[in-house]
């Protein structure tokens, strides 16, 4: 069974991570083949990501806001979507002939728009209609066929895959034998359709398959397939592999071509990267960083700059370009706020023509033949530096392999807080309930991310909720902002304590310079924290609600 996390039941809850469960979301990058399961969900998008884009998009910010409001306006994310899948699909050159070829097109970023809708926002009919597209998929596609077949898996694969990864991992309801179906829709159509790439088409070809075959290892748990996606992205011998792709200038095989395939490719790699970035390989510093250098080069060209060129001869002298195309020059594809995300909000790179085109184009729009909402999902996402000495298990143990879900019943409530249950349950009503078999007074069931997992997929703001309880419990509680910017990203082993007289609780933790982190909490806070109401030396700091009993100092440590 596929490990998982839930978004149906986690927008706006409070999150409980362990050092494990931290290391489930977290994957740490850098070394290039990483021993061990594959993390999950671990395309595009992973836990903590998730988690912080629906923080942003609940704090009103942009631009996640807009992007957000721009996804939910359109089509794609439309209920009354119908997707039509056709038994044989044929594509020809230019898109002639186009059999079942168009819906295809359109039924792929439709089911991944609807997968992330459910994803961030927890509304279950959202998750319904993603798997009611990939499931027509699974069970009416047979054969992908004609000259363009090849483009068209690579493009269409990536989506499909990126929905039915957050569908599977992300506890929608989707079928195991439905979910069975579509992994061999996957193993036995798609795959052998792009096994081979296409070495002597333009360069775009090469790497809208190898991104969609990263993809399909990654889903399918298939280190064959991951690895012979991976390996040509590095050395195939194509003209889309990386360095047949760029030259040492960034300049890329397809610029003197047209702008617009050009970005093709390069967006296609840059996906590419990303999901292998988050299993831990490294492949946007390959060649001393050449995609960079594409993304720069092209950024340049394309905001009516000037950029050298050389004659560029494709891998088998196919293709000769003896200067730069004007030919769709000023198109800015919505293929740079990835690039730019990694590039320079993870590694701090300077890219300033790049940084141009994303300030410019905020948030990106769709295109077909790109994956959506780029804006939305990699604006700002931040990342753990890369560690080539760590790839974290996927089931570590003794620990559970998903944090459970605990919610307040009236019983609960009366017996920790004693009465003033009505205002939370006027402010929330049937929304308030228990799992059975928890126990909040129990350690091991600590509050958790899961916490406000509300009837038929409703969802409360955290902040809402710890709104609500101060107006329930008359007590201070930590901050959201301390939860939200410190606890979401890591657990803390508390080194020390001191019983004090503090009046008022500082808002945010004071870091000394040997990186420990020294904070006061009072008696009759509700300290969100894993053992005893008492903080003792080596507790770990988490989320659990519990009175505290006397004021402590307390000394804590990063566990990262």
């Amino acid at each position: 069974m596929p490990s998982s996390f839930s978004p149906r039941l986690v927008p706006g809850g409070l999150l409980l991570l362990s050092l494990s469960l931290l290391l489930l979301s977290l994957p740490v990058p850098g070394k290039e083949e990483p021993p061990g399961p594959f993390l999950h969900p671990g395309l595009l998008h992973n836990r903590a990501e998730i988690d912080f884009v629906r923080g942003r998009i609940r704090a009103g910010e942009d631009p996640w806001k807009t992007a957000w409001e721009a996804l939910k306006a359109h089509d794609l994310s439309s209920l009354t979507w119908k997707s039509r899948a056709h038994p044989h699909v044929e594509r020809g050159p230019y898109n002639r002939p186009s059999v079942g070829a168009n819906e295809m097109m359109r039924d792929a970023p439709a089911s991944y728009t609807h997968a992330l809708h459910w994803t961030l926002s927890g509304e279950n009919e959202h998750a319904r209609k993603a798997i009611e597209i990939l499931d027509d998929y699974a069970s009416v596609l047979k054969s992908v066929g004609h000259h363009d077949a090849r483009l068209l898996v690579g493009m269409t694969g990536i989506q499909f895959l990126n929905a039915a990864e957050l569908i599977r991992h992300g506890e929608a309801g989707w079928p195991e034998e439905s979910q069975k179906r579509f992994q061999e829709m996957v193993r036995k159509i798609l795959y052998p359709v792009i096994a081979d790439f296409f070495p002597s088409a333009n360069g775009n070809w090469d790497a809208s398959m190898i991104q969609t075959m990263i993809a399909m290892g990654v889903f399918l748990d298939d280190r064959v397939i991951f690895n012979r996606g991976v390996n040509y992205f590095r050395e195939g011998k194509g003209n889309g592999a990386l360095t047949n792709y760029f030259n040492e200038l960034g300049q890329c095989q397809e610029s003197g071509r047209d702008q617009h395939h050009t970005q093709m490719g390069l967006g296609y790699l840059a996906y590419a990267a990303e999901i292998a970035w988050k299993q831990g390989v490294d492949l946007y510093s390959r060649a001393d960083s050449r995609l960079a250098k594409g993304y720069e080069y092209t950024a340049r060209y394309n905001l009516g700059h000037e950029v050298p060129f050389k004659r560029y001869r494709s891998i088998d002298g196919r293709y000769d370009h003896k200067e730069i195309s004007k030919r769709g020059r000023g198109y800015q594809g919505p293929i740079f706020e990835l690039a730019w995300n990694h590039y320079n909000g993870r590694l701090g790179r300077e890219m300033p023509f790049t940084r141009q085109v994303v300030q410019k184009q905020r948030p990106e729009k769709p295109r077909g033949e790109f994956v959506p909402w780029a804006s939305l999902m990699f604006a700002g996402v931040p990342d753990r530096k890369p560690d080539p000495g760590k790839h974290p298990p996927l089931h570590p143990s003794p620990l559970p392999t998903r944090a459970e879900a605990v919610h307040i019943t009236k019983n609960h409530v009366r017996n920790l807080f004693q009465s003033r249950f009505d205002d939370l349950a006027r402010n929330y009503g049937p929304q308030i309930r228990l799992m059975p078999g928890h126990d909040l007074l129990k350690p091991e069931y600590a509050l958790t991310r899961n916490a406000n997992a509300l009837h038929e997929g409703a969802t409360v703001d955290s902040a809402e909720l710890i709104a609500a309880m101060k107006r329930a419990f008359k007590k201070p509680i930590v901050e959201p902002e301390f939860l939200g910017q410190v606890l979401n990203r890591y657990a803390f082993e508390i080194l020390d304590t001191e019983a004090g007289d503090f009046s008022t609780p500082p808002a945010d933790p004071v870091k000394t310079p040997d990186g420990k982190l020294h904070f006061m909490i009072r008696e009759g806070d509700l300290l969100f924290k894993v053992g005893s109401a008492k903080p003792r030396k080596g507790d770990f700091l988490l989320f659990q609600m519990r009175p505290v009993k006397g004021s402590w100092k307390l000394v804590a440590e990063y566990l990262d």
